[in-house]
C-alpha cells in the first residue's frame, strides 16, 4: 500500500508536466499563426492579389452576363463557349502576372491543396473571387436591363446528372491548370489558349446537362441576388470537389 501512495504524486506530476506542455505548444502555435497573419496582412502584393481577383471575377461576370443578357434572348451555346474562352483569355493576360488570374474559388483551393499557393492566402482568394463575381453581375445587370435570373445556374438534366457534369467538368479543367502552371515551356499565349480551349470544351459538352458553371463565384453571384438557392449547393460542392481531385491526380502523376 505504502509503494502504490508513493508513486501517485509521481504520476499526478507527469501528467500535470504533460498537460502544460501542451498548453505551451498551443500557445506557440496560436503565437505563429498570429505572426504569419500579420505578415500577410502587411504584405503589400497580397492586396494587388485581392484587387486583381476582385477585377478578374467581375470581368469574367460581365462577359458571361454580357452574352446571356442580350435583348434578343437568342444566345447559341456556341456563344457562350466563345465568351466565356475569350473571356478567360483576356483575364489570363491582364492579371495573370499578378495573383495567377485564377477567378474561381475551386481552382484557388485545387492550386492550395498541392501546395501551390499558400493556405493563408486562400480566404484572400475566395473572398476577393465572390465580391468580383457579385459586382460584376450588378454592373452588367445595370447595364443591359435584364435580371440577373437569365446567368442563374441551372442543373438541367437533374441534380444527379448535373453533379457528375459539374465535378468531370472542374476535374479537367483542374488537371489542365495544374499542368500549364508546372510546365515552363507552355506560358504565355499557350497557356491562355490552353485555358480557354478546356472552358469551350466543357461548356460545349456539358452546357446541356449543368450549365457547365465550373465556378462556384460564377454561380453564386445571381444566386445571391435573385434569393434562388435552391441547388446553389451543387454549384459550390462539385466545384470544389472535381479541382481538388483533379490537382490531386496530377499531383500524383507529375512526383
Amino acid at each position: 500500500m505504502g509503494s502504490s501512495i508513493g508513486k501517485a504524486p509521481d504520476n499526478a506530476e507527469g501528467e500535470n508536466g504533460h498537460a502544460h506542455d501542451l498548453s505551451i505548444n498551443r500557445e506557440e502555435g496560436r503565437n505563429l499563426l498570429s505572426k504569419r497573419i500579420l505578415i500577410e496582412l502587411r504584405n503589400k502584393e497580397n492586396y494587388k492579389r485581392f484587387v486583381s481577383e476582385i477585377l478578374g471575377t467581375a470581368l469574367l461576370m460581365y462577359f458571361v452576363c454580357g452574352v446571356s443578357m442580350r435583348p434578343d434572348g437568342n444566345v447559341t451555346l456556341m456563344e457562350h463557349a466563345i465568351s466565356a474562352a475569350l473571356g478567360i483569355m483576356v483575364i489570363i493576360f491582364m492579371f495573370g502576372p499578378i495573383s495567377g488570374a485564377h477567378v474561381n474559388p475551386a481552382v484557388t483551393f485545387g492550386f492550395a491543396l498541392v501546395r501551390r499557393l499558400p493556405w493563408m492566402q486562400v480566404p484572400l482568394y475566395i473572398t476577393g473571387q465572390v465580391l468580383g463575381g457579385i459586382l460584376g453581375t450588378v454592373v452588367s445587370q445595370f447595364l443591359f436591363k435584364t435580371p440577373s435570373t437569365v446567368v442563374l445556374s441551372i442543373p438541367y438534366e437533374g441534380v444527379p446528372v448535373s453533379f457528375i457534369a459539374e465535378l468531370l467538368s472542374a476535374f479537367l479543367f483542374m488537371f489542365l491548370a495544374c499542368s500549364v502552371a508546372s510546365n515552363a515551356q507552355v506560358t504565355g499565349l499557350f497557356a491562355s489558349i490552353a485555358v480557354a480551349a478546356a472552358i469551350a470544351t466543357n461548356i460545349i459538352v456539358a452546357g446541356p446537362l449543368s450549365g457547365s458553371s465550373m465556378n462556384p463565384a460564377r454561380s453564386l453571384a445571381p444566386a445571391i441576388l435573385t434569393g434562388y438557392l435552391k441547388h446553389l449547393w451543387l454549384y459550390l460542392v462539385a466545384p470544389f470537389v472535381g479541382a481538388g481531385i483533379g490537382a490531386a491526380v496530377h499531383h500524383l502523376f507529375t512526383h
